[in-house]
């Protein structure tokens, strides 16, 4: 795995801005990742002796053996447990050969989990918010993202515990990931309550906006740039030639990027 080109598959999941990471969620669980959180935590802090690397890449590699003796053994386990169940003879099929052509990949594997996202974002019930890439950026070149509840809800004071809690906890993590992903040093979290605060889509909402110093003059104007309407704001801001309307392609190009990013 590890001559395959692991650690170079292995280190794009590490941020090196952020290492407090959970490894109990999500693919950060998956063997071959929290096994390389020291090797690469050291990498990040400039650490260029090589014998330490090196040390350092062979205590992963030996806790990457480990690990997966212990998988192989579970699913031993499982297999001796199912046929005591099944009473039905067990065959193993090695895959490799048909699974490593691209195409199939792509439409077997790739595919199929891409649809599952989708539906997890934009289709199944639950607490859970949708994120929607916003059509007119705020900050020239930074992209901000729209967090909202599933359920179709006018105000933040109409959401119940769990959506408010869900409706925080991803906006959280997309910002996150959002101020990694653009190199941002900061991010406004906003949420525009009703008409009289300046919302006009009746559907709660919060905006992430990735920021970076002397993005606005004045750092309270970027509220004003959420308040007034495209022609008002690219008149005060004179921002004509940055801020313009994106394409359907060009957002849904931006949104299949992030949803990378929140796997």
């Amino acid at each position: 795995m590890i001559e395959a080109g692991q650690v170079n598959e292995v280190r794009e999941f590490f941020n090196q801005k952020d290492f407090d990471y959970d490894y109990t969620r999500g693919i950060r669980r998956a063997i071959g990742v929290p096994e390389f959180d020291e090797f690469f935590r050291a990498e990040s802090q400039g650490v260029t002796d090589g014998r330490t690397m090196k040390k350092l890449l062979e205590v992963a590699t030996d806790a990457l053996k480990v690990n997966n003796c212990k998988l192989v053994s579970k699913q031993v386990e499982k297999i001796h447990r199912l046929y005591g169940i099944w009473k039905k003879n067990m065959h193993r099929l090695d895959a490799t050969e048909v699974v490593l052509k691209e195409d199939n990949w792509e439409d077997r594997v790739l595919a199929k989990s891409l649809r599952i996202v989708h539906k997890f974002l934009y289709e199944d019930g639950g607490n859970g918010g949708c994120i929607e890439p916003a059509k007119i950026p705020i900050v020239a070149g930074f992209s901000h993202v729209l967090i909202c509840p599933k359920r179709e809800v006018k105000r933040f004071l109409d959401l119940t515990v769990e959506e408010t809690s869900d409706l925080w906890l991803t906006a959280q993590k997309v910002g996150r990931q959002l101020e990694s992903y653009h190199k941002a040093s900061s991010l406004t979290l906003a949420i525009q309550d009703g008409p009289q605060a300046g919302q006009t889509v009746p559907h709660v909402h919060i905006h992430v906006v990735p920021r970076k110093g002397g993005d606005f003059e004045k750092n309270d104007k970027i509220y004003d740039a959420m308040d007034e309407k495209e022609k008002e704001l690219k008149e005060k801001l004179d921002l004509d030639k940055e801020r313009k309307d994106r394409s359907a392609k060009e957002m849904s190009q931006e949104a299949e990027e992030y949803r990378k990013l929140f796997l």
